[in-house]
């Protein structure tokens, strides 16, 4: 077997598909292009569905959906999907500019707290690989909570 194309078509496919996540496949601009006039604000149920993340839909039932699944049912009306909205798109669509705001400052604060809590055990080997993980992993969106849970 022999594999064909070189450095320079692996170049240009990633660079093609790079271009269509950040424009037309881009969940973040579809929610900031159609809320609130064509698709109503959601008023918190995105992130309603974070308390549920470790309880399976078999025991709960109808889970609260979180904000990518929302993103495709709703914004490009694909059901069996989900297309993640960004951490500011999701906060947009939940509660206007204002949840802009909010949102950041919640997450400004989470992450204030998990640096005080690497300074006061910075020798503990565990707690530098939550804060790591933690730095690079977890974003305040929906699905980006659920990945970082969920791992």
């Amino acid at each position: 077997m022999q594999l064909e194309g070189g450095l320079k078509d692996w170049a240009v496919r990633a660079i093609e598909e790079l271009e269509r996540h950040a424009g037309a496949n881009n969940g973040q601009l579809a929610i900031l292009g159609r809320v609130p006039h064509d698709v109503p604000y959601l008023y918190g149920e995105s992130y309603l569905s974070i308390p549920f993340v470790f309880v399976p839909s078999a025991v709960w039932g109808a889970k609260p959906e979180a904000g990518g699944k929302l993103n495709a049912i709703r914004i490009y009306d694909q059901p069996l999907t989900a297309i993640p909205p960004g951490a500011v798109g999701e906060a947009y669509w939940n509660f206007s500019y204002p949840g802009i705001v909010l949102v950041f400052l919640v997450y400004g604060v989470f992450l204030k707290w998990v640096a005080c809590a690497y300074h006061a055990n910075a020798g503990h080997s565990l707690i530098m690989v939550i804060f790591v993980y933690s730095l690079f992993y977890l974003q305040p969106t929906t699905p980006s909570i659920y990945g970082f849970f969920m791992q």
